[in-house]
């Protein structure tokens, strides 16, 4: 078991997205473990000028941004659908920025919660 911060970056089609950061903790084998929220931001934790939203990331892959997000509340995101591995294809759904891709670039260990 492993607290993780996994980033994920915008694909070749859409190099102007802002990363998705996502804090989770995985098992040996990389999957995400039990069924809790995640937390998790839209945008780069060095660059807050860019575009920064943080989010919450239900079991169901469901993205809650809260009511001030500007291109709707909800968006839904496939992370939690296969193991946790550097380079993998990623996608994104929301109703105002559309059908995007990601690939998971890092995956940094974070220290243990106690």
């Amino acid at each position: 078991m492993q607290y993780v911060r996994i980033v994920a970056k915008p694909t070749i089609d859409n190099p102007d997205a802002a990363p998705i950061l996502v804090d989770a903790i995985v098992d040996d084998t990389g999957r995400i473990l039990g069924k809790h929220t995640l937390f998790g931001t839209f945008g780069s934790l060095e660059r807050k000028e860019d575009a920064f939203y943080p989010f919450t990331l239900d079991i169901s892959g469901k993205i809650d941004y809260g009511s001030d997000y500007d291109h709707g509340r909800f968006a839904t995101f496939d992370l939690r659908d296969d193991k946790v591995i550097a380079e993998r294809i990623l996608t994104y759904m929301s109703p105002g920025l559309g059908t995007q891709r990601y690939r998971i670039k890092q995956i940094i260990s974070l220290p243990a919660q106690s």
